[in-house]
Parts: C-alpha cells; sequence; structure tokens
C-alpha cells in the first residue's frame, strides 16, 4: 500500500505514554476521509490479516497465527466505495486468495 497523509496523521495523533494531549485535540485539522478503496489494496488487507504467508511440509503458515493452529476465523467483507467491486457482503475465501459475493454467488479474483 502506499503511503497517504493519513498515514502521517496516524503517526503523528499516535498514542504514547510520554505524548499526552491534556485535551488539546484539533478537531478541524483531520484528514479527510477515505474517499474510496482500491481492489488491491482490500486484497492485500485481506492478506494481511488472515492470508496464507507460505507452505512447508505441507502445512499452511498464515499472517496472522492462532493458537494450537485453529484458525477459528471467518472473514466477511462489507464492500462499500470499493473500486471494481460491486457494493455487498462477502466471504474472504483464505486458499483461493478471493472473495465470494454472498448474495449472487459471483466470485471475485483479486
Amino acid at each position: 500500500m502506499r503511503k497517504t497523509e493519513r498515514d502521517d496523521f496516524q503517526i503523528e495523533t499516535k498514542y504514547g505514554r510520554d505524548r499526552v494531549f491534556a485535551g488539546n485535540l484539533n478537531w478541524a485539522d483531520k484528514p479527510e476521509t477515505y474517499e474510496s478503496l482500491s481492489k488491491g489494496d482490500l486484497a492485500f488487507l485481506l492478506w494481511a490479516s488472515t492470508g496464507i504467508q507460505r507452505v512447508e511440509y505441507g502445512y499452511e503458515f498464515r499472517t496472522a497465527p492462532s493458537a494450537g493452529a485453529l484458525y477459528l476465523i471467518e472473514t466477511f467483507i462489507a464492500a462499500n466505495n470499493v473500486e471494481d467491486v460491486e457494493s455487498g457482503i462477502y466471504h474472504y475465501s483464505i486458499k483461493n486468495h478471493g472473495f465470494v459475493n454472498k448474495r449472487q454467488n459471483a466470485t471475485s479474483a483479486q
């Protein structure tokens, strides 16, 4: 993903013990909200949160480890304003690195 001014805002306003704001937050000085997300950025976020990082000796290693390797996680996406993706509810298929529209059962590639 590319670095934006929103990233700078996150870094500048990040909580830290040595950085107490003491009620001096400037709510007017903040970046604009995201207008849309690219399909590539969504694919990266999905992979980074629950994707398969590598396969060794037949075992799949995820980007986010699970205690006992149980991976009791199902990832759903409420897509709205994602470029080239119809708005709707999707299920992320970890093995295929794709998502399926739950309303129309149409598979979408990365």
